[in-house]
């Protein structure tokens, strides 16, 4: 794989495109809703989500995530904004909501999506989510970070999580939903950009990323892998870039992640 900052210029630069292109097709935005509802979205939560809601996630942190009225939120590469709604809808206009991205793209989708007289507890910073712990005000600042089919895409994953124990206040919790990988990615796939900027090349065995939060100093730390996640996982790596008998769905689940920063 390239060096970090070659890596990150190809993620912002695939997500940028995300972010410009245009949504022509009249059916997109309902198969897009459908597939999101497969994630974990409610009706209620899609009612306001646009065609590229769905595709861009493998779960959905907030319905998981517990959040209570007044608490602060940060959410790593936000995209469009649209699990910063979900989560302020539930913290209420006591609490605040943060959303990170390092495009500038989709900063500006997220603020042209979110509507500042209903959501004004929302606030988007453009920055890369290696560098949340450098950002003014969010040292010990957050209750609960939750990032959706985001940490894959770091080259630098250690210090994403260490910026997060950072951030969060003690007692503080993280929640993710992201690839794993079951076994050694096979290196063709770890070596293709293609695979890479769909979460699924840098997946990490469930393993290594639970020493990876006990390292940044979590604990309570669970990992639940999705036994059910296999349609999904197929739509995500080109097949071009997988040996005959290999099959994607035997490497990658998807999976939900919790840890919390101890409370003292």
């Amino acid at each position: 794989m390239e060096n970090p900052d070659e890596v990150r210029n190809n993620v912002a630069k695939t997500y940028s495109q995300y972010a410009t292109a245009p949504s022509s097709c009249a059916g997109c935005c309902c198969k897009a809703k459908k597939y999101a509802q497969g994630l974990g979205y409610t009706k209620e939560d899609l009612q306001d989500a646009d065609a590229t809601v769905g595709s861009l996630s493998c779960g959905n942190p907030v319905g998981i995530a517990d959040l209570k009225e007044g608490e602060n939120v940060l959410d790593l590469g936000c995209g469009g904004g649209f699990d910063c709604r979900l989560a302020a809808r539930r913290v209420g206009p006591t609490g605040k909501v943060f959303g990170v991205d390092m495009t500038e793209e989709m900063i500006k989708l997220a603020t042209k999506s979110t509507k500042p007289e209903e959501f004004p507890q929302i606030k988007f910073v453009q920055a890369q989510i290696e560098d949340i712990a450098s950002i003014e005000g969010f040292s010990n600042f957050f209750d609960a970070v939750i990032s959706n089919c985001v940490f894959n895409l770091s080259p630098e994953k250690q210090k994403v999580i260490n910026g997060v124990f950072n951030v969060l206040k003690a007692g503080g919790r993280l929640i993710f939903s992201d690839p794993v990988a079951l076994k050694p990615i096979p290196e063709a796939t770890r070596k293709d950009m293609a695979s890479f900027t769909s979460c699924m090349a840098n997946a990490t065995l469930v393993e290594d990323l639970s020493k990876m939060l006990t390292t940044a100093g979590f604990e309570n730390i669970r990992i639940e892998v999705k036994d059910d996640s296999s349609t999904y996982v197929n739509k995500w790596t080109p097949e071009s870039h997988w040996e005959e008998g290999q099959n994607p769905k035997d490497y990658f689940a998807t999976a939900s992640i919790w840890a919390y920063k101890p409370k003292n």
